[in-house]
């Protein structure tokens, strides 16, 4: 009777734990490559590879089960793609020789990537565009500089980049649940940014859980 007992109990652990277990398939249509090995690892191993597959005339699948959804990374014939899995059947069209996931079907977060992308432009290029035109000015189109043109760009970039982590945070705060979040936040980290801890204490307590959000305290460490 025991025996019968502990075989139920190891039965039901072992279904939760698969339960547990993030499973997906990630189709790849990729132009400028023909063949070669697939290989997804993890962001902080580059050594063992965690799924495998062969690609024939730039078109692969990919399928298995992960630990759960969050950042990878992608290699493709030798080209590396930073790609992030949240989705169960998924379609990444990419550029062999310009490697990019923006063009990831059926991943939910491409969608925030693509808003964050909009609100990147609007609040850091705009500025940045806007200032160049007057520092050119300032230079006669670049041939002449001065210490006040200068200053005046210095200063642009850095008020531009204010703003992006300005509206970044903003960000955060209205979509603290969302998983690309602490992705994009580990970019702002690398570039230095001093306010990456609030940026991570406005992300709800399942997100800083989760395989970015642990990735993105280890960076703020």
């Amino acid at each position: 009777m025991r025996q019968i007992i502990l075989c139920i109990v190891l039965g039901v652990m072992t279904h939760v734990v698969s339960a547990q277990k993030y499973s997906f398939t990630l189709k790849g249509d990729i132009i400028n490559v023909k063949d070669g090995k697939v290989q997804l690892y993890s962001p902080v191993d580059s050594v063992k590879a965690l799924l495998t597959t062969e690609m024939k005339d730039g078109l692969f699948t990919l399928a298995g089960e992960l630990d759960a959804p969050g950042l990878y990374t992608l290699n493709v014939a030798g080209v590396r793609f930073s790609i992030v899995l949240d989705g169960k059947e998924m379609i990444l069209y990419g550029d062999y020789l310009q490697p990019d996931t923006k063009l990831l079907k059926g991943s939910p977060v491409v969608k925030t990537r693509l808003a964050l992308d909009r609100l990147y432009y609007e609040s850091f290029d705009m500025m940045i565009n806007e200032a160049l035109g007057k520092y050119y000015e300032m230079t006669e189109n670049g041939q002449k500089q001065s210490e006040e043109a200068e200053k005046f760009i210095g200063k642009a970039i850095r008020d531009a980049g204010a703003n992006w982590r300005a509206h970044l945070l903003d960000f955060v705060k209205t979509h603290p649940d969302d998983l690309y979040v602490p992705v994009r936040l580990m970019q702002e980290v690398k570039r230095g940014s001093d306010w990456g801890k609030k940026a991570y204490e406005a992300l709800t307590p399942k997100m800083q859980a989760s395989q970015p959000g642990r990735l993105l305290k280890e960076m703020l460490k």
